[in-house]
């Protein structure tokens, strides 16, 4: 039996976030496209992140009257990574951002609002933007049904891309793979790779990620790589491939986390033997290793009511509180037998770190930011350092095209969006800035989407 072929001008590879916005953006262009994911009955990156997506001079930073810029962006982005990224990539990126903002809430009418409750680690303005519940789960969903309602997209579900597919002079033409069993091939003009990073690929990770290969991932489970090697194979060009996101506020178990923002309201982190062992308000990223440098690998981040009340509005918290992982305590000591911590020790570090806060030192860590003291009803919950997302992937010009490791120029028809293209973290996890993976994500679908299009989005 011949496998069956469909022809569509464009096949975009992974259905997160990433590929149904470069789906929508292309069939909005006037172009045909075919959307397949591995499983999608399985959560997307976008599903499971915050769902806050960065935005540039966006209309709901102006109404609020936040002033911010492509500059700005790249200089905030650029000094969290050290300077090791492609600043034109960035620039391109940012400059994205504010037609995605205005695409999603104008063609899509999907309901964003700008999120200011707390400025995340190394933003210098608020830009990120959420949905209602501010959770990824929502705003995959919403996605989702956008493309369930686009006749120009044929959404072919759950369908396992396996090999690219190029033509005699080496250009992409397509993939083969397979759905329910059967062998599939997909040709088009050009192919979009938007399948994700490989964090739940071991062996990628024990190549390019040591210190993460047995940490919990709590990315997506679809982030396999298989056609970031592929391209690698053909010829195509990597970068940053030792770059990641990590996140210290997970619950061990990966299915909940806290999110990053209680740090910044005064929350702090302690170890099985009651001590604080770093500065917290520094970034999530790089302090998932400090975490897993303690005893058993955890800790216990500890918060009061108030605080508490602050991050209620963010979706990943509550689910965390909804599955049980955050415990109440109306004094220290009760905390302290919460979670088996000699409480002579716990109250002596809440009272040494609330002096710091009182003097505005830290003595111990040098944390910074310390806007009051933590003082009970306090809230405690287990946490671990994970492996969120990897930052590295198939090397892309300011258009998603990806270019060839022999000359560096785009290797014809193919492109790479969101976690299967090298993003601008650098290496290791120190370069993540918050909000850097939907940044890139969102931004380079647009961006891909435009080329293909033949249209100039203003970036270029």
């Amino acid at each position: 039996m011949s496998e069956p072929n469909i022809e569509r001008d464009v096949v975009v590879v992974g259905a997160g976030g990433a590929g149904c916005l470069a789906a929508l953006r292309l069939a909005a262009g006037g172009r045909t496209v075919a959307l397949l994911d591995r499983g999608t009955e399985a959560p997307s990156l976008t599903a499971i992140c915050g769902g806050l997506i960065p935005g540039v001079d966006t209309e709901f930073q102006r109404a609020l009257g936040v002033e911010d810029s492509v500059q700005r962006f790249v200089h905030d982005v650029m000094a969290k990574n050290g300077g090791r990224a492609d600043v034109a990539l960035v620039r391109a990126v940012a400059q994205a951002l504010g037609r995605t903002i205005a695409f999603m809430t104008g063609p899509l009418k999907i309901p964003l609002h700008l999120y200011t409750a707390i400025l995340h680690p190394g933003l210098s303005v608020p830009r990120l933007h959420g949905t209602p519940a501010e959770s990824g789960a929502e705003l995959q969903s919403m996605l989702r049904a956008r493309v369930a309602g686009t006749d120009a997209i044929t959404d072919l579900g759950d369908a396992f891309a396996e090999r690219l597919l190029t033509d005699g002079d080496g250009a992409a033409i397509g993939v083969a793979g397979v759905q329910g069993g059967e062998p599939l091939r997909v040709t088009a003009s050009a192919v979009v790779i938007a399948t994700g990073g490989f964090g739940a690929n071991r062996e990628m990770l024990a190549r390019f990620i040591p210190d993460m290969v047995d940490a919990e991932h709590v990315g997506s489970p679809l982030s396999t790589g298989e056609l970031i090697e592929d391209a690698m194979r053909l010829g195509a060009d990597a970068a940053w491939m030792s770059g990641y996101q990590g996140h210290c506020h997970v619950n061990p178990g990966g299915r909940t986390h806290l999110g990053g923002s209680l740090p910044r309201l005064g929350a702090i982190m302690v170890n099985r033997l009651g001590r604080r062992f770093g500065a917290e308000d520094g970034g999530y990223s790089e302090f998932a290793l400090e975490v897993l440098r303690q005893p058993g690998g955890l800790a216990i981040g500890i918060f009061d009511d108030e605080m508490a009340r602050d991050v209620q509005s963010l979706g990943v918290f509550r689910e965390a509180v909804e599955a049980g992982e955050v415990r109440h305590a109306d004094s220290v000591a009760a905390l302290a037998s919460l979670f088996g911590l000699d409480g002579d020790v716990l109250a002596d570090e809440i009272a040494r770190y609330n002096g710091f806060v009182e003097r505005g030192v830290d003595e111990d860590w040098g944390r910074r930011i310390m806007p009051r003291r933590l003082e009970p009803p306090l809230n405690g919950a287990w946490v671990t350092g994970a492996l969120a997302h990897t930052q590295g992937g198939l090397r892309t010009d300011v258009n998603a095209r990806v270019l060839a490791a022999r000359d560096g120029m785009p290797m014809p028809g193919l492109y790479a969006i969101g976690g299967a293209a090298a993003c601008f973290s650098g290496d290791g996890p120190a370069g993540y800035l918050s909000g850097n993976g939907l940044a890139h994500a969102f931004g380079t679908a647009m961006l891909a989407a435009e080329a293909i299009a033949g249209e100039d989005g203003g970036s270029r």
